[in-house]
């Protein structure tokens, strides 16, 4: 089953939100058999501010996400400064995430649409999920309003209820609703979410990742330092919110650290991360000089977290009494535990839920007195970390989702209903009427079509291997210096028979077409004009180990065997003919004038050598996600992806086609990029995996 999870920010950000995205779709890929995860992230502004460049992993990181956005001048088009998302006020960025993500949906082939809150993300991912005909799981893990409520401020209290207004409704929309705690599992079911489509996915922890180790001596059995005294180390890692109350924090070791200093012991708290209130707080350390007692490390790099946990004798957790913090349960809590930390925990419902069968979990108030003397209460009598958190770890947890899936599967698509189900059928109805406006302003500002206007119409179906070039040929046809007609991504031939091309020249572009050439040639003639074809193709070895930068590299190699078989096949068949001709890869980035003037024989458009300064305006236009990802980026032709499946990461999958594809060897020679299937000698005994493989016909 292939799950697109569809994300507000993904890598290089670093909080809570992408914790637990790192945790459960690395989880998923690991341990949930028969799931596919994949990773699409929003064009919306990330909520994030802490970046960790460095952490990936094999299910996490740059080249396993696509940003379901536009592109412009080699950069994702994002949020418009006059629009405002947390108010459901985003209609560009929506409108172009919605087109984009449900050609990712379509493309990745999804079956599932798993949206991650907030109502800004999960909005267009239903409706892109309602279109295919898809269920879509909403996983809402805390309501973002509530940051907005117990503010004091009306304006700012009204914002929040709308914004919880919008998450609860999309709740009761989606095929299946995850949350991550009782407490908001009891808001949602309270405002009219279905308890039968409801599911509790706890926060949980890697424990390959998070486990005691490195740890120092006990603070119990520490000895004391020159000066006599002993280290006491306290800490928090977070997000600077006003809601983690790091100001009593703050304030506690103020109080805590003279009293401890009479014991012998030198408190050293270090408060770890950067947001909002990080200001703030390094002004009231100043303030209270507490430099030497409180330290602010800023942002650790998710990678060193561990090392950042075991460090410490005792980990706080101050959150105050927020509305945001009484039913929303931390993760960074359970990382400390499964390090072998002892905790001191605010006592709200939140932290009960989570934490109040653990016997090294203390709680208090969040009060700073309190904090304070809890603290102390430790270095009198200290407790000890059991490290062990199996029931919290993510291959346990991740199970739960099996049953969400099939919650998913029996409900089917999202159902919209009261003010989403009429703002969808307007929008329906607006697309359509811009449809028909731009239609006519077409007619109108075109002249008069003549009798035989439409019978000129020469229609290029581009189509042939996927990863042989075509989406290069279709930039460079697109933004040659001739006007042609053509289309944002992949369009098939057949749905474009009613497109009007004013100068009487189109371009399509669909690998899969290649199968459909006697229907699309038969459609074109009826709908008037002729078809024309250029046929893409390059080295099956290269097809045939060519990943897409588009996907996720858990997909593994793009083309199957299957596909590759169909497509051969009928590319085949369809040498010689007249109303077509093979462009090779190779060709395209070696000798692209040499390509243009076949397609000008063929076609009989004045196309310009190399067609032209194609890259210049190529560079100006706004391009699609798949677009992007198919091209790694835009950038001139180069001869770099030419035998490439000669690098020693292919030589697994060369010597499995070799022994199991006989299409593969036949295409090879077929299309001229080997005299004969000698080459593949070398690569029958399976224990081989470098062989010297041959060069022949690799220009």
């Amino acid at each position: 089953m292939k799950v697109l999870h569809v994300l507000n920010y993904a890598w290089p950000y670093i909080d809570g939100y992408t914790a637990r995205s790192i945790g459960l779709i690395g989880a998923q890929t690991e341990h949930l058999d028969g799931v596919e995860p994949q990773v699409a992230v929003s064009p919306f502004e990330p909520l994030a501010q802490g970046r960790d460049e460095r952490f990936t992993t094999p299910s996490w990181g740059p080249g396993l996400q696509l940003r379901a956005a536009r592109h412009a001048n080699g950069a994702a088009v994002g949020t418009r400064s006059w629009e405002r998302p947390a108010l459901g006020l985003a209609p560009a960025t929506a409108g172009d995430f919605r087109r984009e993500l449900e050609s990712v949906a379509r493309r990745t082939g999804a079956q599932i649409v798993h949206v991650h809150h907030p109502h800004y993300i999960a909005g267009p991912a239903l409706d892109v999920a309602a279109t295919l005909g898809l269920p879509a799981v909403f996983e809402l893990r805390c309501f973002n309003g509530y940051y907005d409520l117990g503010t004091g401020s009306p304006i700012r209290t009204l914002r929040g209820q709308w914004q919880n207004r919008l998450d609860l409704e999309l709740a009761r929309e989606a095929s299946a609703v995850v949350t991550i705690a009782d407490g908001l599992a009891g808001i949602m079911t309270r405002n009219g979410v279905s308890p039968e489509r409801l599911t509790i996915v706890r926060n949980s922890v890697d424990t390959t990742r998070f486990h005691p180790g490195g740890k120092r001596d006990a603070f119990a059995t520490r000895a004391a330092g020159s000066d006599g005294l002993r280290e006491l180390h306290v800490g928090y890692a977070t997000t600077f919110e006003r809601i983690e109350n790091l100001d009593e924090a703050v304030r506690a070791a103020a109080i805590a650290a003279p009293d401890l200093a009479g014991q012998g012991i030198r408190l050293i708290m270090s408060l770890a991360g950067t947001g909002r209130d990080l200001p703030r707080i390094r002004a009231l350390v100043d303030e209270l000089q507490l430099g030497d007692t409180v330290r602010l490390p800023g942002l650790v790099p998710y990678g060193e977290m561990p090392d950042f946990y075991t460090s410490l004798d005792l980990f706080l957790v101050p959150r105050g009494a927020h509305a945001v913090s009484m039913d929303t349960t931390p993760l960074k809590p359970l990382e400390a535990l499964a390090c072998g930390l002892p905790l001191i925990v605010t006592d709200l419902p939140a932290m009960r839920e989570l934490l109040a069968e653990r016997e090294d979990v203390r709680f208090t108030t969040p009060a700073a007195s309190a904090m304070a003397e809890a603290i102390a209460g430790f270095a009198r009598e200290p407790f000890t970390g059991r490290g062990a958190i199996a029931e919290r770890a993510w291959p346990l947890e991740v199970q739960r989702y099996h049953e969400v899936y099939d919650k998913a599967m029996r409900s089917g698509p999202p159902r919209a209903s009261g003010r989403r189900a009429f703002v969808r059928r307007l929008r329906e109805g607006a697309g359509g009427l811009s449809g028909d406006l731009k239609r006519g302003v077409a007619l109108a500002v075109e002249p008069t079509r003549r009798a035989d206007d439409s019978a000129r119409t020469t229609h290029l179906v581009v189509c042939g291997y996927p990863r042989s070039g075509s989406t290069l040929l279709q930039q460079m046809l697109e933004h040659g210096d001739v006007p042609v007609r053509g289309f944002q991504g992949e369009v098939e031939a057949l749905d474009a028979l009613d497109a009007r091309a004013p100068d009487g020249r189109l371009v399509t572009k669909h690998p899969d077409d290649v199968l459909e050439i006697e229907r699309i040639a038969g459609a074109r003639r009826d709908a008037g004009g002729e078809a024309r074809f250029v046929f893409t193709v390059r080295d099956p070895r290269d097809v045939m180990t060519s990943r897409h930068q588009a996907y996720s590299a858990e997909r593994g190699y793009y083309v199957e065997p299957e596909r590759f078989v169909r497509t051969t096949r009928a590319l085949l068949a369809a040498r010689g003919r007249s109303d077509g001709v093979t462009v090779r890869y190779e060709d395209l980035v070696e000798d692209t004038a040499r390509v243009s003037d076949r397609i000008a024989a063929l076609t009989h458009w004045p196309l310009a050598s190399g067609f032209g300064d194609w890259y210049q305006r190529a560079e100006r236009a706004t391009r699609d996600s798949m677009t992007e990802g198919a091209l790694g980026g835009l950038r001139r032709p180069e001869p770099g992806g030419v035998a490439r499946w000669k690098a020693p990461e292919h030589h697994d999958r060369i010597a499995r086609l070799v022994a199991t594809c006989p299409m593969l060897l036949e295409a090879v020679t077929a299309l001229g990029y080997e005299p004969d299937d000698t080459w593949a000698d070398a690569w029958r005994d399976t224990s081989t995996r470098a062989p010297a493989a041959s060069t022949a016909g690799s220009s």
